[in-house]
């Protein structure tokens, strides 16, 4: 009986800190800045939601670092990747919650990459801030009991922080309605 071809696994690294919304830090000590992203600076607006969902999709997990743009370094020294996580593009993660916009490809001059459309395809509006964040937040419809939701009542992706009470997050990610 002939053997069945294997996949070669994709070599890992195990995210160690993470800096901010677009950048990581993995074993090694190398820095990588996510590839066609731009998430708010920690002090901007969002920046620190931004930089807390990428800390909760990747810290302590091994990702595989993915080429995929022109260049293999920025001018700041760190690898330009894709970030997957459990199968799933982390920086697409980010802006199908409005959390980083496309950036650096060919829309700006950088290149075109390989996920570049589907970044723009998937990218939600970005948040505005109009006024300062309270330090106390409600809870929202989604993470809360109550009269029953599906993903059509709400229109985007959500973050799913605690019991999935509508079942929204089919694929158990932490992020309901993101159909991927």
């Amino acid at each position: 009986m002939p053997s069945q071809p294997t996949s070669t696994p994709k070599p890992t690294v195990t995210v160690t800190s993470v800096l901010d919304g677009d950048t990581i830090a993995v074993t090694g000590g190398r820095r990588v800045r996510l590839i066609g992203i731009d998430a708010p600076e920690r002090d901007e607006c969002e920046g620190p939601v931004a930089t807390k969902k990428l800390r909760d999709l990747v810290l302590g997990e091994r990702v595989v670092l993915v080429k995929g743009a022109r260049t293999d370094k920025d001018r700041y020294g760190r690898l330009l990747r894709y970030v997957d996580v459990k199968g799933k593009d982390a920086g697409l993660a980010l802006l199908k919650r409005g959390l980083a916009t496309p950036r650096y490809d060919s829309t700006d001059g950088y290149g075109k990459h390989p996920r570049e459309d589907r970044y723009h395809r998937l990218a939600q509006s970005p948040y505005k801030c109009s006024k300062p964040k309270s330090s106390v937040q409600s809870a929202e419809p989604w993470n809360s009991p109550g009269p029953d939701l599906d993903c059509a009542d709400i229109g985007h992706p959500v973050d799913i922080d605690g019991p999935d009470y509508h079942r929204l997050d089919a694929d158990g990610d932490g992020t309901g309605c993101d159909d991927s």
